[in-house]
């Protein structure tokens, strides 16, 4: 899909995911799978993004020393799809907005390259692979994508979750604004 079309879409998603964590939720296993294209006479293609099951969503509570989402949760888990989770999820960590952040730059790599940055024979692998290695350019696959896509997607799978953007609307935010000192 060229960023165009996916550009829409991929406001919708951050859309949905920024109204679950603001009011405290972190949906934990943010894929592909977990969006559903709905007709919409309102849409430039016709169809809308709907984010769908929450079923392993948490609800997150900021701390007066962070600013960062921790989990409710008393124990760590390895909750969600290996192919789609941050490091800190496969690592047992508590899942922050920062994983959701991280799960929609896969997706978006996935929707403008049509590969995924990572790969291995199991989804443990691949979902190990991520701990060890940087992601490969979604511009490997697909070189017309525009520098700016390159650097917001980089940007929202990296492995530490305070490099990555602080707010999903930032990344969309990125994707149009088109300025370099978004990146510094």
């Amino acid at each position: 899909m060229s960023t165009a079309e996916a550009l829409p879409l991929v406001q919708q998603m951050a859309s949905a995911l920024a109204a679950a964590h603001a009011v405290g939720i972190v949906h934990r296993d943010f894929k592909p799978s977990n969006v559903v294209l709905v007709p919409c006479e309102d849409s430039p293609h016709g169809v809308r993004a709907v984010v769908t099951d929450f079923g392993l969503a948490l609800r997150s509570v900021r701390t007066a020393a962070s600013s960062s989402s921790t989990t409710l949760s008393l124990t760590c888990d390895f909750s969600g799809t290996p192919a789609y989770m941050a490091p800190e999820q496969i690592e047992g960590r508590p899942s922050t907005t920062a994983s959701d952040i991280y799960a929609l730059g896969l997706v978006m790599y996935e929707i403008v390259s049509g590969e995924r940055p990572f790969r291995g024979d199991t989804p443990l692998s691949v979902a190990l692979e991520r701990l060890s290695q940087a992601p490969v350019s979604p511009r490997t696959f697909q070189p017309e994508i525009s520098p700016v896509w390159e650097r917001v997607i980089l940007r929202c799978i990296e492995r530490d979750p305070s490099k990555r953007f602080a707010k999903v609307q930032d990344v969309c935010f990125a994707l149009t604004a088109h300025s370099d000192s978004l990146f510094a």
